[in-house]
């Protein structure tokens, strides 16, 4: 399988929406909770007007589908240090 890495298109910038549904810790036993978990504000700040001109995101593909990606912006998250000090969302 070959994988190729690049930068996401703005035509694709919806597919955050999944991998950040995905990113979501889930306890062993535990329900999914449902997908609207990411319209919240504490986690819809990863995704939410993407393409700003700090947001950096890249994307691993195979066979014409995305498989992965990893993406960075300013935003007063979790790990927060400063307004020049992007956080990582992968």
């Amino acid at each position: 399988m070959e994988v190729t890495v690049r930068k996401i298109r703005e035509n694709e910038y919806g597919i955050l929406k999944d991998f950040l549904y995905e990113a979501i810790y889930i306890p062993q036993g535990f329900q999914k909770p449902d997908k609207s978990i990411i319209d919240q504000p504490e986690l819809a700040l990863y995704i939410k007007d993407f393409g700003k001109p700090d947001d950096i995101c890249f994307v691993a593909e195979t066979d014409g589908k995305i498989i992965g990606a990893a993406w960075t912006r300013i935003m007063n998250d979790y790990g927060h240090v400063d307004d020049s000090a992007p956080s990582w969302a992968i």
